[in-house]
């Protein structure tokens, strides 16, 4: 993660954002989160890198908390039924099925 934020929760704008958004494909990461008062630094991105990417614009903090911080919603439910099933799961005995 790289930017600052003022006091009022604004996002501001960073600097080198083609080199770190290049750097994130080389890692590996799918989702980056832009301030949006870097959009026009976007249209430098090569094709390859904007595609390989989800790139999210915001200029609020409340916006990155939403999408850094909160589960979404599919990965609640999950393939193994959530947390819920797990804390129920727990409190059966041993050897039995939900």
């Amino acid at each position: 993660m790289t930017g600052e934020l003022t006091l009022r929760g604004r996002v501001l704008p960073v600097g080198g954002l083609r080199e770190k958004l290049t750097a994130a494909v080389r890692a590996g990461v799918r989702t980056v989160l832009v301030p949006e008062r870097n959009r026009s630094d976007l249209v430098e991105l090569p094709e390859e890198v904007r595609s390989l990417l989800d790139i999210r614009q915001v200029d609020s903090l409340d916006q990155v908390l939403a999408v850094a911080l909160l589960e979404p919603e599919a990965a609640r439910r999950g393939a193994r039924g959530g947390a819920r099933a797990g804390a129920r799961a727990s409190r059966m005995a041993p050897g039995a099925r939900a």
